[in-house]
């Protein structure tokens, strides 16, 4: 397995081997990404991808929502208000409304880390930084998504560009 650096840019080692040498070396931490619109994190637990976040509005679970369907506009701007005025996350919230079911929210999630991963592959150019060590609990939900499923999503991506 061929080492690659902790920090870098992708235009030296692709997504894909960056994330297959995290997962390969079993790595826990934090990947950060960034480029001059927004900075994207990927949690790592023994090398599996567990968690993402992202600065970029589309990325946003209510956006995710909203476009998949699983929820209308004014419970989005509802969701958002009641956001402002708490400290709970949206998808707390639209499940207390009674907006969405919790296995939705649970599958609104998940598909929100896959696209925030899937769609770091269509970059050209970025920085990028591996954190080694404890990942911030209280922030992640752990999910458990298949790093070799999302490298081969990742990938037909590129290929559709």
């Amino acid at each position: 397995m061929t080492e690659i650096p902790l920090t870098g840019t992708i235009r030296d080692f692709s997504l894909p081997k960056i994330l297959a040498f995290l997962n390969m070396s079993r790595k826990t931490g934090t990947l950060i990404i960034k480029t001059p619109s927004f900075i994207k994190q990927v949690y790592f637990l023994k090398g599996e991808a567990i968690f993402a976040s992202s600065s970029y509005e589309d990325d946003r679970l209510g956006e995710m929502l909203i476009k998949a369907g699983k929820i209308t506009m004014e419970q989005y701007d509802e969701s958002v208000r009641l956001l402002r005025q708490s400290d709970k996350r949206q998808g707390t919230i639209l499940v207390e409304l009674g907006y969405l079911a919790q296995k939705d929210l649970f599958w609104g999630v998940k598909n929100q880390v896959k696209e925030i991963i899937c769609g770091l592959f269509v970059l050209e150019d970025a920085e990028y930084e591996f954190v080694e060590g404890e990942i911030p609990v209280q922030e992640v939900i752990t999910l458990k998504i298949s790093m070799h499923n999302l490298i081969y999503e990742g990938i037909k991506r590129i290929d559709n560009k």
